[in-house]
């Protein structure tokens, strides 16, 4: 068989065995480079389209931060500790603080770039800090979160933002043992009609001036109504080794093409020092799974470090990582924050779909596919009637940590 090798940089080298005629039949697979040193008999040069235009190769696609320096409206004050949510164009951010907790709901039109102030109405919750902030539709719900120092709460609040109305929810205890307890840096995830609440920090004692912290990791679902409103709490019984305690982690929802079973993976976070573990909750079973990267480059340390306070999304298979705190600088009175963006690759990428061998000489040839996002690298395997030993593709291997650098 003969085998094309295409990198990042867009370089392709094609490998032909001598004797093995150039068929038009092809299979594309994403995934890594043939290892170093491997026999090449014969090399030769070919022409790769990409939906680019025939004969070009599209630049990996470059991070670029632009600071939004131009735009109109109330600018809320700094802040940390906030969240926030996306409706179609808006932004909308609430909560945090700085010498002092906000209470106030801003948004921010990335159309128009006009901040404002919604004239919200009903049970208007009190400013908080760390809380849960989830985005269902045009609903968002608030749970918990520090309304002062050492006074935590486990209210829950309901906005409709279509109409800019607040609503406090009283969801039903669970059947058997206690609603959540007031915290604060714990994770809240949405999916599905179900919100999933994991860990955080609890405050000991009943004197908010005297905190004695808790760390939490109780793990609760909270059943939606469709539309407004919701059902309650509910305690699963989870399987396997359950994460450490831990607060300001962060926990991603994201359900695998191949399982169709969703997975909540758990990072970080702080209990006494910063964390740097991974986990996995199978949704379905139930099961907690902590998870080693099998990536060569983690063995070399190439991995993030500690941290609390961090932020993640799912973006396609993908998992990006920013930021958080790594530690304290007593000397400058202030936090040490990390400044770099990692990401995880929950599983192999896809096969490029419309493979296409449009002309083929003795030493040329030119093939066309369907690009894949995020993807790095394609193997290319001519004459698919004979084997070939591929790169290791099982699923089931541990995801891998990479760092973006821009």
């Amino acid at each position: 068989p003969s085998i094309l090798t295409l990198d990042a940089r867009g370089h392709v080298t094609i490998t032909l065995l001598r004797g093995v005629p150039l068929l038009p039949r092809a299979q594309l697979e994403a995934g890594p480079s043939p290892p170093p040193g491997a026999a090449a008999p014969e090399q030769a040069r070919c022409i790769v389209d990409r939906g680019a235009g025939v004969g070009k190769m599209a630049a990996p696609s470059l991070l670029n931060w632009r600071r939004v320096s131009s735009f109109t409206g109330p600018v809320p004050r700094a802040r940390h500790g906030h969240r926030a949510v996306a409706i179609r164009e808006l932004m909308i951010i609430f909560g945090g603080g700085n010498e002092g907790i906000a209470d106030e709901l801003h948004v921010y039109n990335t159309v128009t770039n006009q901040w404002f102030l919604p004239a919200v109405r009903g049970d208007i919750p009190p400013g908080c800090a760390a809380h849960g902030f989830v985005c269902d539709g045009t609903r968002i719900l608030v749970f918990g979160g520090m309304v002062e120092y050492g006074r935590y709460s486990n209210e829950l609040y309901e906005l409709q933002a279509s109409r800019w109305l607040w609503k406090k929810v009283k969801p039903y205890p669970p059947s058997s043992g206690l609603p959540p307890c007031p915290r604060l840096g714990h994770s809240f995830s949405l999916y599905g009609n179900k919100c999933y609440l994991f860990g955080g920090l609890a405050n000991e004692s009943e004197d908010s001036n005297n905190n004695v912290p808790r760390y939490l990791n109780d793990f609760y679902e909270l059943e939606l109504q469709h539309g407004s409103g919701v059902v309650g709490w509910s305690i699963p019984v989870t399987k396997g080794i359950v994460p450490s305690p831990r607060e300001s982690h962060t926990a991603v929802i994201y359900c695998r093409r191949d399982s169709g079973s969703p997975k909540m993976y758990v990072f970080g976070g702080m209990c006494g020092a910063r964390l740097d573990d991974l986990w996995q909750l199978d949704l379905d079973t139930a099961e907690w799974t902590t998870l080693v990267s099998d990536s060569q480059e983690d063995k070399k340390n190439s991995r993030p470090r500690p941290r609390a306070g961090h932020c993640a999304v799912a973006i396609g298979t993908r998992l990006y990582f920013w930021s958080g705190r790594d530690g304290y600088k007593k000397a400058l009175n202030s936090q040490v924050c990390c400044k770099d963006l990692w990401y995880l690759d929950t599983e192999k990428p896809p096969a490029p779909s419309q493979v296409q061998l449009i002309k083929a000489t003795t030493n040329s040839f030119h093939v066309k596919w369907d690009e894949v996002p995020t993807v790095e690298g394609y193997l290319l395997q001519l004459n698919t009637d004979l084997p070939y030993q591929a790169v290791s593709s099982d699923s089931s291997a541990a995801p891998n940590m990479q760092e973006l650098v821009f």
